[in-house]
């Protein structure tokens, strides 16, 4: 069986007698962040950044995997549309680890981004 391609499929997986691949990452990667996420509190300090921000996603990034209708993408646009100066960038062929995926596109949209 040929393993997937990713960083992470590549790195953070073995194929185990079973012929499944498993994810060798720690399982405590996955537990809720203990620090409770209060939302009102998050769109209130990014409204508050001044500064202009550099959003970057991956295009094969799947928003809405997972959480279903508990987190649609329109929240997402509507929590950025607070922040007063974004220019968003979205590069091919990434995910949501753009870093692992494409990093020196991600290199380029910072340095491009940082100099003006």
């Amino acid at each position: 069986m040929k393993k997937a391609e990713s960083y992470s499929a590549q790195h953070w997986t073995e194929l185990q007698p079973d012929g499944r691949w498993h994810i060798t990452a720690d399982a405590a990667h996955k537990r809720v962040n203990p620090v409770l996420y209060r939302c009102d509190e998050v769109i209130s300090t990014w409204a508050k950044i001044q500064a202009p921000v550099l959003w970057v996603e991956g295009k094969r990034t799947e928003h809405d995997r997972g959480g279903g209708d508990k987190y649609p993408r329109s929240e997402l646009e509507d929590r950025l549309s607070k922040v007063r100066s974004v220019e968003r960038r979205v590069i091919n062929q990434a995910g949501h680890m753009i870093h692992l995926d494409q990093p020196e596109a991600l290199a380029a949209a910072i340095e491009d981004f940082l100099s003006r």
